[in-house]
């Protein structure tokens, strides 16, 4: 590695159930797009989705600041009840 480059951020594998139109316009925006845009991977282009809509929330309900909640307390798998 280039001493001079900054080391890659750490990551971690998410998975989540989308639904197949969702998936099909996610792939195809990328796809039709990832050569006009800075997004090399769906994974960048994905996190840049995140990412956006979470500074979006932030802003509207917490003054533009991050969320302190803890993340480990993020409900997993099915909603109550489904």
């Amino acid at each position: 590695m280039d001493p001079q480059q900054p080391a890659p951020p750490k990551s971690k594998k998410t998975s989540f159930h989308q639904p197949l139109d969702s998936g099909d316009r996610m792939r195809s925006t990328y796809n039709a797009t990832r050569h006009l845009t800075k997004y090399m991977t769906m994974s960048e282009f994905i996190c840049a989705a995140v990412d956006k809509m979470c500074a979006e929330l932030e802003e509207k309900y917490n003054d533009g600041e991050r969320f302190d909640a803890d993340p480990g307390a993020a409900p997993k798998g099915r909603p109550v009840g489904s």
